[in-house]
């Protein structure tokens, strides 16, 4: 009964164990669903820069994805966003004005499309409202949600002006360049 007893404690010791130590850290992703269908950067190809700005004193951010395969209408879609003001964990709110945004203070959204056709006809679309809300940046890491919606500006085909819907927007990205200054996590408040 004792070694029945202490087998059963040990068991329990170690599967509790399992539970709190997980054997692989998660994974690095950046998803959304664009105009309703579920889209992924391709695995590695989700990651931030930040970027120091001598005038502002501080790093900005850029998140950039890339992926091979189309979606089921045949685009192959890139998202990107910038945030150009101090990074902490807090929700920024798209203020651009096309493809204009305030150098120091504003963040955006971005999503460049290709669609082979017989040509690579492609778009570039720019955010007209949305948000992005870092939940947890260290040294290494940024993690976070985005929306927005973005207006064509550019085609290779005609002048844009369709809406792309980006919802639901995850990411936990490696930091994966840093410009012009050291990085060593986000400041102590």
């Amino acid at each position: 009964m004792k070694q029945s007893l202490l087998a059963l404690a040990v068991l329990t010791f170690f599967s509790c164990d399992t539970h709190i130590h997980p054997s692989t850290p998660p994974s690095y992703f950046m998803t959304a669903d664009v105009n309703m269908m579920a889209w992924a950067a391709d695995k590695g190809f989700g990651t931030a820069t930040l970027d120091y700005d001598f005038d502002a004193h501080d790093h900005f951010l850029t998140l950039w994805s890339q992926t091979e395969n189309p979606l089921p209408n045949g685009v192959r879609y890139q998202v990107g966003i910038d945030v150009h003001s101090h990074l902490s964990k807090k929700r920024y709110n798209f203020n651009n004005n096309e493809s204009v945004m305030n150098e120091i203070g504003g963040a955006s959204g971005i999503v460049y499309g290709w669609k082979k056709n017989g040509e690579d006809d492609y778009f570039c679309g720019y955010s007209i409202n949305g948000f992005i809300e870092i939940t947890d940046l260290t040294k290494d890491n940024i993690d976070g949600f985005f929306e927005f919606n973005a207006v064509t500006a550019m085609s290779s085909f005609d002048p844009g002006n369709d809406t792309i819907d980006v919802q639901n927007g995850k990411f936990h990205v490696p930091i994966g360049m840093i410009i012009g200054k050291d990085w060593n996590g986000p400041e102590n408040p």
